[in-house]
């Protein structure tokens, strides 16, 4: 077995770091793995705690926080194992977490990365694979399904992977480049995947690879969002293409944004329909009873709500060319586009399109 290195970029959550800690030395006494800790300005007690873990790992502190991209780049570089393992440092690693997710990573030759199935305390999944949405925008696909959902017990590979809890061999992620520094705590992750995506390496979904994930607890995490995004689709929007319904067809799901929710819901495609089908109905009366104008107001919402669903978007776009609104029309036109191809590739065994086919 090849050696691993774990990093782990903290800044204060101490208590975090304890369970974090406990949890490697519980589970990966096996492995015997090599741990780096970087940290990242702590004033809460952490670098107190740190210094008393000198004896089992290595420690490097920062006077100030730089940033969870320049955390992990340094601790790669004091890595010197094989195997570089990012950790973020508000997780619980389970039983077998680590033997898992090599085991994924040595499953064919051309893996360049793999990525742990995480979980919300609750047992609800935070993350099982990154797809991209249809503007292009990397989210977590199935994040808030039952940890025991088909769709998320499958090994597979996926756009990009969090670095929440995320295996890279040592000299491919030097040749890559590391993590880039001018993200700001967001999307590095993903931009380090698709730079590892364009030297020819899949990315590898572990779902045997279980932690539990806290998510977010570092102070300040996500205030440079905009930033981060506007970077990210300035860099790869002409080079990736949305994939989401590869895996939605695939697995017979549909998601949902509903209003005032914060995050999608991923159902099973029956019961998407029987969710939304009343709202249909709604707007189908208005339709007929001539209030065309309403009824492609309801039906614009609902294609918000269901962005996927072929009947919705057919009949917008009916209605939207009905009163004359061309780029309602044209949108859903594309939209329904989109959906036959990938039905087509999903018919024939590879859903996967390029950037040109998806736009």
């Amino acid at each position: 077995m090849s050696s691993v290195g774990i990093v782990i970029p903290v800044c204060n959550c101490l208590e975090y770091t304890r369970r974090c800690i406990r949890s490697i030395r519980a589970h990966c006494r096996e492995v015997g793995p090599q741990v780096v800790i970087v940290d990242n300005g702590s004033n809460d007690g952490t670098g107190e705690f740190l210094l008393a873990q000198a004896r089992e790992a290595t420690i490097i502190t920062n006077s100030v926080n730089r940033g969870f991209a320049a955390a992990c780049n340094q601790g790669a570089r004091a890595v010197s194992a094989d195997i570089v393992v990012f950790l973020n440092n508000d997780t619980q690693v389970l039983a077998g977490w680590l033997e898992k997710l090599i085991e994924a990573s040595a499953s064919t030759v051309d893996i360049g990365a793999a990525g742990s199935k995480l979980l919300y305390p609750d047992r609800r999944v935070q993350h099982a694979g990154i797809a991209m949405f249809y503007d292009k925008t990397p989210y977590h696909i199935y994040a808030g399904c039952p940890e025991e959902a088909l769709c998320v017990t499958r090994q597979r590979t996926f756009a990009a992977l969090t670095a929440a809890s995320l295996l890279v061999p040592r000299e491919l992620f030097c040749t890559a480049g590391g993590f880039d520094e001018e993200y700001v705590n967001g999307l590095e992750d993903v931009d380090l995947c698709l730079r590892l995506r364009a030297l020819g390496r899949r990315l590898m979904y572990a779902p045997q690879s279980v932690a539990v994930h806290y998510e977010s607890q570092t102070p300040g995490r996500g205030i440079h969002a905009q930033k981060n995004e506007r970077l990210f689709h300035a860099r790869w929007d002409r080079h990736i293409a949305q994939d989401d319904l590869m895996y939605l067809l695939e697995d017979d799901m549909e998601v949902l944004f509903y209003p005032g929710s914060a995050a999608p819901a991923f159902v099973p495609r029956g019961q998407a329909r029987a969710e939304i089908g009343p709202n249909l109905q709604v707007a189908e009366a208005l339709e007929r009873s001539g209030r065309l104008h309403k009824a492609m107001n309801a039906l614009a919402q609902l294609c918000r709500i269901a962005p996927y669903s072929a009947d919705i978007l057919h009949q917008c776009e009916s209605v939207a060319r009905s009163v004359g609104n061309r780029q309602l029309a044209a949108a859903c036109r594309q939209r329904l586009a989109t959906l036959a191809r990938y039905a087509a590739r999903s018919r024939s065994g590879n859903c996967e399109l390029t950037a040109k086919e998806s736009t």
